[in-house]
């Protein structure tokens, strides 16, 4: 199984979003359906509360998954306009800003006891990302779930100073039985590589200075 490493944060030049309290605190994010914590991560699940999807209860906060017009209208998104026909998930949201130069990157986890039909996807501004699919996890057992897949994903640089809304979810297509899960450890906007290259040179030039 592939074993997630954190982002390291970074706040050079950053207007914080409260990226560190994303890890144990998803209070200043708006939630759709089951959103809680699996091992210190940041979760969302299209499990049911009573459990019943699966052979022990996977549920994270007693909300079930919510119905996919409200999953679209929560994630900005249109599933059928990408391929999918959702049917049920859970989501986090959250709006933020990025400076020029900056990407905006996630490590996450999928996992999911179904075989076919379970998506994990992130919308940046309305734009549908798929992060992996139930066919794509192939890793092994994780967390209670049957099978897994990692990654990370990095936006394309901004060209400017923006406000962002970032969504990051789950979803049943096809069906509504067995469940999966996204895991989202940590998100961070990163600098462009020209940008750590002036913060970089400002770091020499001020040690060039004090010397």
């Amino acid at each position: 199984m592939k074993t997630n490493t954190l982002i390291p944060l970074i706040t050079v030049g950053l207007a914080t979003l409260g990226q560190a309290a994303f890890i144990t605190d998803i209070s200043a994010w708006s939630q759709f359906g089951d959103v809680g914590f699996i091992s210190g991560a940041a979760t969302t699940t299209n499990a049911v509360s009573t459990g019943t999807d699966d052979l022990v209860n996977l549920n994270l906060s007693g909300n079930d998954p919510g119905a996919d017009v409200g999953l679209e209208a929560f994630s900005l998104v249109d599933f059928f306009a990408n391929g999918y026909t959702a049917t049920e998930g859970s989501a986090l949201k959250q709006t933020f800003s990025v400076l020029a130069g900056e990407s905006v990157s996630f490590n996450w986890q999928f996992l999911t006891n179904d075989s076919l039909d379970d998506i994990a996807f992130a919308s940046l501004d309305g734009v549908f990302i798929l992060l992996a699919d139930s066919a794509a996890a192939t890793s092994g057992p994780a967390f209670g779930f049957s099978q897994s897949v990692s990654g990370t994903y990095t936006s394309a640089p901004f060209g400017a100073p923006a406000t962002v809304t970032l969504a990051l979810g789950v979803a049943d297509t096809d069906d509504f039985s067995v469940s999966s899960a996204l895991r989202v450890p940590t998100i961070v906007p990163e600098p462009s590589a020209p940008m750590l290259f002036c913060i970089a040179a400002l770091f020499a030039s001020t040690r060039r200075r004090r010397a």
